[in-house]
């Protein structure tokens, strides 16, 4: 996977420079081969498994991914699918970073080699969102998942215990449901602190990480960072979510909005712990068995996305 250099792209309008740093390659155009022969290749500035920091492991693995001409603009679009290696589900999944597998899937995990410039991406500002194109076909209640975190010095998805405080914006989609026609998807970022990020890792799949199941596939195209601009995460400017003495208010949504939407809870990692469908403005969070600390809160409905970082006590 050869690395270039950021694409910086500079609009210069009524005397006032706008820069906007963009993801490499963010619509699966450029292709090349990764010196396993010319039957493997990946998409330039992004890797697979097969390109892992661990060669035996690599040499095993199948290829669960494949340029397609099914693209939402332009020639290509990637295809990823999942398939079963040695009786173990393997799911089809790039990254701008590079994997560290593991025959447990619960101990591979994707990361930012700052040490090798060919499996890092340089970001240095501190953008609103991050939207992309995508179709998904899954298999019983498979999800497809889409992860962006922005982060200083090394770091990887899902963090270890000595990297998890490099962290400094993450979003993430667990998406379920047969999408056959190409759709957009925006996420707002969650930022932990005030940090300027030095790199962005994206990882890219066609199920669940660690258990996904045979046969689903999804297609992705058009990547893009969106800043200083709304992505509709908030499509009612004095709407809020807070928490107090133990319950957990939708200040101000709308009841057609509440109505068609769910609420779900994760840990500033990103991992999933709880979610619901919306059947109250007020939550309580008493029988929510969580240690101190923050969480993130989303409510989404079809058209929208509603996230805020809380402090449950």
């Amino acid at each position: 996977m050869k690395r270039n250099i950021l694409i910086t792209t500079c609009l210069l309008f009524f005397s006032s420079l706008i820069f906007a740093q963009q993801i490499e390659n963010p619509g699966f155009e450029e292709w090349e081969e990764v010196g396993l022969g010319p039957n493997i290749i990946e998409p330039v500035n992004w890797s697979t498994i097969k390109t892992s920091d661990d060669p035996t492991l690599s040499g095993l693995a199948p290829v669960t991914w494949e340029k397609s001409t099914d693209a939402h603009s332009g020639q290509y679009s990637i295809k990823l699918f999942n398939l079963s290696a040695l009786g173990i589900p393997v799911v089809g999944t790039v990254c701008n970073g590079q994997y560290h597998p593991n025959l447990n899937t619960d101990l591979a995990y994707s990361f930012t080699n700052t040490e090798d410039p060919q499996w890092n991406t340089p970001f240095t500002s501190r953008p609103d969102s991050i939207a992309f194109w995508m179709k998904f076909f899954p298999v019983g209640d498979d999800t497809l998942q889409f992860q962006a975190l922005l982060h200083v010095n090394t770091c990887s998805l899902p963090p270890q215990p000595d990297n998890e405080e490099n962290q400094v914006a993450y979003t993430r989609a667990d998406l379920g449901g047969t999408y056959e026609n190409w759709t957009r998807i925006a996420l707002a970022f969650d930022y932990f602190d005030d940090r300027t990020p030095e790199y962005i890792l994206i990882i890219l799949t066609s199920g669940n990480g660690t258990a996904s199941i045979e046969g689903s596939y999804a297609f992705y195209d058009d990547l893009e960072i969106i800043e200083h601009q709304s992505v509709n995460d908030n499509p009612y400017g004095n709407t809020n979510i807070y928490i107090s003495s133990g319950t957990l208010y939708l200040n101000n949504f709308p009841n057609d909005y509440v109505k068609n939407a769910r609420i779900e809870i994760l840990d500033v990692t990103g991992h999933l712990l709880w979610q619901s469908k919306i059947y109250s403005t007020e939550l309580s969070l008493n029988s929510f068995n969580v240690n101190k600390g923050f969480y993130i809160v989303r409510i989404i409905s079809t058209e929208h996305i509603f996230s805020r970082k809380l402090y449950i006590d």
